[in-house]
Order: structure tokens, then C-alpha cells, then sequence
């Protein structure tokens, strides 16, 4: 190193000088680099949060419509049910998987997007305060909530769907038994009939016993005809007959004991039915009184955290 000695004083050469001035400069440009990466890098995380958080908000928003829509078609079913407990309901569901969607998202992402969201650039200098600290807990909490409450509400609408379809295929069962029961009755009435011929061949329509069966069986007929459904069958056939039968002590001949015990096994079912239906009726009350609850308390959470608008 050269040194040029002036007046007891040493200074240095301007090639000396040159150097340190470009490792300043080249020291300063690598950190304004730095910084300025650091800056694009919190932008984009800043945009991807937020994306990520419009995605966020856009299926919630379609969840909590999807469950408003489908509690109203399980209290249209329940009406149906108290309307027509005998028949067969069918329940209407929403072609929506926004809860599937949901739950098929990665948690940890959703989880950092709901915690951090709207925290500024750099929320992180703010760790350290207790401020920071009670809102990202609150967060955390009422994620659990949230995601506690789809579980509750994915759940309870699977096991409706579960038991909607069983107790449908009940009714119908029941349904084919009363009917291939209706048929035997028929069947059997024809072949009372031809026994009251061979029995009494000269006077066999002069006897009420075959009055009265050959009259059940026209009503059958004209009732098939009329493509009456089995409530009418049940109300105009079985039911004539079988009082018919007990207050003309008909029910004395075997043949005819037969045929009415077919047509108590046929109302019994039939009121089976009934009993079935009111019972599924009062379970669909609890699932639709537990569902309004559990989406109630989902829709406060997010209303509350700006995730999705207050209807009101």
C-alpha cells in the first residue's frame, strides 16, 4: 500500500478510495435488491392471501345458502310426511358440494388463511403484542368452530339421506305386502265362490254368504278398473268386507276365517306405515331443529369475522 506522507499527515491514494466507494455502492444495491424482493415477496403473499381468502368467502357463502336450501326441503319433506305418512316421500337435495369441497381442502392452508388474513403487509412486527396475540387466538378458536360445525352439519345430513332411503324401501315393503296380500284375498274370495257352487248347485246365488262375496269381488274389480290406489282398495274393499264378514258371522265357515285373517294382517301393516311415518316425522323435527342451530351459530362466526355479509 502506498502511502504519500504530506505536513506529518498521511493520506490515501484515490485507488484505495475508489475501492471502498464501490463496495459501499455495491453493499447498498444489494440490499435495496434484497429489500425491494422482500417487497414484491410480501405483495404476492399479500394477493395470494387474499385470493385465497375471496376463495375462501366465495364457499362459505355458497355453503350456508346450500344448508338453508336443504332445511327447507327436509321441512317440506316432514310436511309430506304428516300430510301422507302411507305414502312414498321423496326428499329433494341440493346438487351442491361446496361441504365436500370444503372439507377436501388442504387444513393447514385454510387454516393460515383464515388466522392471518387482513393483518397488514407486515403483521409479523406486531407478533409480540398482546393485541396481535388475542386476535389471532380468537381466530384460531372460532376456526375450530367453523370447522366444527360443517363436521356436525356434513354428518347430520348424510344420516338423513342414510334414513330417508331406508325408511322409503320400509314403505315400500310394506306397500308389496299389502298389496300382494289384497291380491291374495281376491284369490281366495274367487275360489269361496266356486266352493258355494259345487256346495249348493241349484240355489248357490240365492245365498247371502255368496251375495255378499261376489259383490266384495265385483267392488275389486270395478276398483282396479278405476286404477284406485291401495288407500282406496284398503278404504272401499278390505275394509267393507272385513266388517261385512264379522257382522254376518260369515267368518264361521274356515275358507272365510282364512281370508279375514289376510285382511287384518293387511291393516296392521298399513298401520305400520302410519306409526313409522310419525315416528320419522318426529326425527325429522330434531334434525331440522339441530341443523337451524348449528348453521345459525356458523353463519354468526363468519358474519362476525367479515367472512361473509349479514343477510340482515
Amino acid at each position: 500500500m502506498d502511502i504519500i506522507f504530506k505536513f506529518g499527515e498521511h493520506y490515501y491514494s484515490g485507488e484505495e478510495t475508489s475501492v471502498w466507494v464501490q463496495l459501499v455502492l455495491t453493499f447498498t444495491g444489494a440490499s435495496l435488491g434484497f429489500l425491494f424482493a422482500l417487497w414484491i415477496s410480501k405483495i404476492n403473499e399479500s394477493r395470494l392471501k387474499r385470493d385465497r381468502f375471496d376463495y375462501l368467502k366465495e364457499i362459505f357463502s355458497t355453503i350456508i345458502t346450500s344448508i338453508d336450501r336443504q332445511v327447507i326441503n327436509i321441512q317440506d319433506f316432514r310436511n309430506q310426511l304428516h300430510a301422507n305418512p302411507q305414502d312414498y316421500n321423496l326428499m329433494t337435495w341440493q346438487a351442491s358440494n361446496d361441504i365436500k369441497r370444503y372439507l377436501q381442502l388442504d387444513s393447514q392452508v385454510l387454516f393460515t388463511t383464515f388466522a392471518t388474513y387482513n393483518l397488514g403487509f407486515f403483521y409479523f412486527i406486531r407478533r409480540i403484542s398482546a393485541t396481535y396475540r388475542h386476535k389471532i387466538s380468537k381466530r384460531i378458536n372460532d376456526f375450530a368452530k367453523i370447522n366444527s360445525h360443517i363436521d356436525f352439519i356434513d354428518l347430520s345430513l348424510n344420516q338423513i339421506r342414510e334414513e330417508v332411503e331406508m325408511h322409503n324401501k320400509s314403505v315400500v315393503d310394506d306397500q308389496l305386502f299389502i298389496k300382494n296380500t289384497i291380491e291374495g284375498i281376491s284369490s281366495d274370495l274367487a275360489s269361496a265362490l266356486d266352493a258355494l257352487k259345487r256346495e249348493n248347485p241349484e240355489n248357490y246365488t240365492e245365498l247371502p254368504i255368496y251375495v255378499f262375496l261376489n259383490e266384495s269381488l265385483l267392488r275389486y274389480h270395478q276398483l282396479l278398473e278405476e286404477r284406485a290406489d291401495f288407500h282406496r282398495i284398503l278404504a272401499e274393499y278390505i275394509d267393507p268386507f272385513r266388517r261385512g264378514i264379522l257382522q254376518n258371522r260369515f267368518h264361521e265357515r274356515h275358507d272365510l276365517t282364512e281370508i279375514l285373517n289376510k285382511c287384518l294382517q293387511a291393516f296392521i301393516r298399513y298401520n305400520d306405515i302410519r306409526v313409522n311415518s310419525e315416528g320419522f316425522e318426529e326425527s325429522m323435527n330434531n334434525y331440522i331443529g339441530d341443523l337451524t342451530e348449528s348453521v345459525g351459530h356458523l353463519k354468526g362466526i363468519l358474519i362476525e369475522n367479515k367472512v361473509i355479509a349479514d343477510a340482515e
